[in-house]
């Protein structure tokens, strides 16, 4: 079985666990700059590992022999998981960054309340700023969606005393309900939030969810953070709301166009906090992402089923 490997961390702790592949097949591996070595070898694939690669129907078309795409994390608007499932290619997912993203969020809503960018900022520039922090005791956070991250974030805020508002038209609302938690609407999740978290997947559905009209329905104190996907955010519509005031600030570790480019105007304010889609990343999470892409891997090569295929 021949294995290719792209665009996936290869620190040596990392490296361990993917020579683990060696003793079931041919491995190779392609940095996002060999994409010419990496075409010319896709006819002979049986199993692609990516981490962010694009994966369209014309690639897929090029993998004559492929089997499996096998993903780090779990979002997968990046591969075109209609054409796999048509063309009998299994899409595998590789759980085990909740920790790391939901602490994410936490983190960019602690600096937000406390204006920490700016402060630092300030005192490496040897000036003063007197602007007011926020508590996030006694808050309301709105979570937008509600699985394995949502519920870490949930669990955090509340050990900060904040109070929980969840919008996720997928869940069973009553076993939210029994554990202290308020499942809401979308537009009272906008309207009664201090901070709203977004943790759902990018579709159709969920396409610049946040617009022009979600940020009018905001508190003019109210933070949003995004650590999912960018273009569920509508950045325009973004921006306008931060210039104007209609929401107070915003964190922001992913963006409708990555890698994030330096004339993005939300780079001008200062009421934004921004990453380039590596806040996320923790060597714990890398770890357990790549233990998963193996283990799944293994299981193919061994014709077994994988129960984190999503087609």
């Amino acid at each position: 079985m021949n294995f290719a490997v792209l665009d996936v961390d290869r620190r040596p702790e990392v490296m361990a666990i993917l020579r683990l592949l060696d003793e079931w097949g041919t491995v190779r591996y392609f940095s996002p700059d060999e994409e010419e070595a990496f075409i010319a070898w896709l006819p002979e694939v049986d199993v692609l590992l990516i981490r962010l690669y694009k994966v369209d129907e014309t690639l897929l078309l090029k993998g004559r022999k492929l089997k499996a795409v096998i993903k780090a994390g779990v979002g997968v608007d990046h591969i075109d998981v209609e054409a796999a499932t048509k063309m009998g290619i299994k899409v595998i997912i590789s759980p085990g960054n909740h920790i790391s993203v939901a602490e994410s969020a936490v983190l960019l809503m602690l600096a937000l309340s406390r204006h920490l960018i700016t402060l630092n900022k300030n005192v490496h520039a040897a000036e003063h700023m007197h602007a007011l922090g926020t508590e996030m005791y006694g808050k309301i956070l709105g979570l937008v969606g509600f699985g394995r991250i949502g519920r870490h974030v949930a669990r955090i805020a509340k050990g900060l005393g904040m109070k929980i508002n969840v919008y996720d038209p997928y869940i069973d609302s009553s076993k939210i309900n029994e554990i202290g938690i308020t499942c809401v609407d979308f537009k009272n999740m906008l309207k009664y939030s201090d901070y709203i978290s977004i943790h759902c997947p990018l579709t159709a559905g969920t396409r610049h969810l946040f617009s022009t009209e979600a940020f009018k329905l905001m508190k003019p104190s109210a933070f949003i953070i995004n650590t999912a996907r960018g273009a569920i955010i509508d950045e325009v519509a973004l921006y306008q709301a931060l210039k104007n005031c209609e929401i107070a600030g915003a964190g922001l570790d992913v963006f409708e166009q990555e890698p994030l480019q330096a004339d993005n105007p939300l780079l001008e304010l200062d009421n934004v906090i921004a990453t380039p889609h590596r806040l996320i990343q923790t060597k714990e999470s890398i770890m357990r992402q790549t233990q998963s892409m193996v283990d799944s891997a293994i299981l193919l090569a061994r014709g077994e089923p994988t129960p984190n295929a999503i087609n």
